[in-house]
């Protein structure tokens, strides 16, 4: 059986199919990261980063400070 062309398939499933495409790449952990800043929280909890296709929030953290990995 041959396959349609995509001449004849409608635009909505190009769109359909991008979604469950972005869902199985989140589903796998490949998000699509946007970084974020929370103007209420201040210090390193105010910046993370949010998934721009599912949502999803992680904590970004910065730099250590100077000398904290040395134990001092």
């Amino acid at each position: 059986m041959d396959r349609p062309s995509t001449a004849s398939v409608p635009a909505g499933n190009v769109v359909h199919e991008e979604a469950v495409m972005g869902w199985i790449l989140c589903h796998v952990g490949r998000h699509l990261w946007h970084h974020e800043r929370n103007p209420e929280v201040g210090g390193r909890e105010a910046d993370y980063e949010v998934c721009l296709r599912c949502g999803k929030e992680r904590p970004v953290y910065g730099p250590p400070a100077p000398g904290s990995l040395i134990g001092m």
